[in-house]
């Protein structure tokens, strides 16, 4: 079933190997959803084993099962991403998005910058430098097949009404042939949130 509101577009991603970093729950397992539901294969991620067995069961009641892969452990480290990556290409021989859905899910409320320098590197770490870890070392497998990387970061999460919806939608169509002509693109799916 295609993604509501994306129902009669054929976006040409069956057959398409998905990587999903951080897509046991929330945002990127909404994403996960929609590329299987397009006919995509999926790699989804987590690092808490339970938790990733119990979205592969989900997945697996709605999605042919040979079109899953779950793979547990913490995409912070380069090591486990490679280890990651060359299992995607092992079980499925290619590599064409990935979705960098790498964060903590925390911050600070105030904002105050009174935060010393090992909160500041720790929150770049995770937040940032990871996906940047990830994607550089997809590179290669995307380069094979003119791939294509998405970034997420939100501030929103799965709180602001319609979220996932949103941030599904904006995902498919920036990895689809009809968002050919936008590169280096930022989209914000925020509810209106930064407007003010």
């Amino acid at each position: 079933m295609p993604t509501k509101g994306l129902d009669n577009v054929d976006l040409a991603l069956n057959e398409k190997v998905v990587f999903v970093a951080g897509s046991s729950h929330g945002i990127g397992n909404a994403i996960a959803h929609s590329f299987l539901d397009e006919g995509a294969s999926v790699v989804v991620t987590g690092q808490k084993p339970d938790a990733v067995k119990q979205c592969i069961k989900e997945l697996k009641e709605n999605h042919e099962p040979r079109s899953i892969m779950g793979l547990t452990g913490d995409l912070t480290s380069t090591e486990h991403i490679r280890y990651c990556l060359r299992e995607t290409i092992a079980r499925f021989g290619r590599l064409d998005v990935v979705v960098a859905n790498i964060g903590s899910g925390r911050g600070r409320i105030d904002h105050d910058l009174d935060v010393d320098d090992q909160e500041w590197n720790d929150f770049f770490q995770v937040n940032l430098f990871s996906g940047v870890r990830l994607i550089r070392e997809a590179i290669p497998y995307l380069k094979e097949k003119q791939g294509v990387a998405i970034f997420i970061s939100s501030i929103a999460g799965i709180e602001t009404l319609g979220a996932p919806v949103a941030y599904e939608a904006a995902v498919l169509f920036l990895v689809s042939n009809a968002s050919s002509y936008m590169t280096g693109s930022v989209l914000i799916i925020d509810g209106g949130r930064t407007v003010w």
